[in-house]
Parts: C-alpha cells; sequence; structure tokens
C-alpha cells in the first residue's frame, strides 16, 4: 500500500503580502509561468551540510538528525517534498501532496514568516491498510500561532458509477 497526503493550504490577507508570498513559489518550466509548492524555497534549512561526506557527522551532532530526510522530518513534520501542486490563484490556495505525513510543522514556520497572512491548512493522510480511511486535520495559524484545530479520521465515500472518490465521511 502507497503511503500519501493530501494537502490544502489557503491563504488570505493584504494583496502585498500575498503577493510576496506566492513570488517565492513560481518557476518557469518550458517557458511557462507555474507554482510549485516548494517548501525549501519558503524556509531556511541546512546547505549541503548531510550530503558532503566531510561535515555530515557535523550536521548530525549540530541538528541531532541522521541525515536531510530527518531533519525535514524533524523541522517541517514530513519526510519528502511536495509534489503534484496546484495553486488556485483566484481562491489563493495550493493543493499537493507529500508521501509520509503532512508538513504541518512547516506551515506554521512559514506563517510566522508571513505574519500579517491567515494560513488555514487542511490534510487527510491516508496510511492505513484500508485504502479510504486517512487521518484528518485541519488548523488557522497566523503568525506561527495556532488559532483553531481539528483532528480525526475520515473515510472516503466513492461515486458507484465511476469509482472517484465524492467526499468524505468523518468517523
Amino acid at each position: 500500500m502507497e503511503r500519501y497526503c493530501e494537502n490544502y493550504l489557503r491563504f488570505e490577507g493584504n494583496e502585498e503580502e500575498i503577493n510576496n508570498f506566492i513570488k517565492k513559489s513560481e518557476s518557469i518550466y518550458d517557458g511557462v509561468m507555474q507554482y510549485d509548492f516548494e517548501i525549501e524555497k519558503l524556509l531556511n534549512m541546512p546547505n549541503d551540510e548531510f550530503s558532503d561526506p566531510e561535515r555530515k557527522q557535523q550536521a548530525i551532532a549540530k541538528y541531532g538528525c541522521k541525515d536531510i530526510a530527518d531533519w525535514w522530518s524533524k523541522n517541517w513534520g514530513t519526510r519528502d517534498i511536495c509534489v503534484e501542486a496546484s495553486y488556485n490563484k483566484s481562491m489563493h490556495i495550493f493543493t499537493f501532496v507529500t508521501c509520509d505525513s503532512p508538513p504541518d510543522k512547516a506551515i506554521v514556520a512559514i506563517s510566522k514568516q508571513y505574519q500579517t497572512l491567515k494560513f488555514t491548512y487542511e490534510y487527510k493522510n491516508f496510511k492505513y491498510e484500508d485504502e479510504a480511511m486517512a487521518d484528518f486535520g485541519r488548523f488557522v495559524c497566523q503568525d506561527g500561532k495556532i488559532e483553531s484545530e481539528e483532528y480525526g479520521k475520515v473515510k472516503a465515500v466513492f461515486c458507484p458509477a465511476c469509482g472517484q472518490i465524492m467526499t468524505y465521511a468523518k468517523l
């Protein structure tokens, strides 16, 4: 069974700060502007310390982590980068996938850097043998402080005709 986590990040605030945030997510691929949610562009992280054999032991001692994936997990909440990212410009919502767990710590840290923006983060972490079941979480944060939060489990409800997920039911 493949584990993955669906993530949704909505943000609101003044347009100038929103534009500053979005600029960090812009990339040009084959001459086309795209928006990727790349935590490594938004937050500081160790440079190449873990990949340099001469500095790896120092990095392990300095950060208390065995490698960069361990550092990501400890500091961002996930051991993986974000993939399959898309951005809804009119609603200011990023959707993206991580492979193992939600980057909840990273979202709180990002909110501290963009203090005037309010972030609403939601995830569904599919990590169970029952592929329709997932851990669910939602929180609202601003300036590094969680203002409200909700956690639980959900189960996907599938369309009998096409097999696609129609909605989620809380358990």
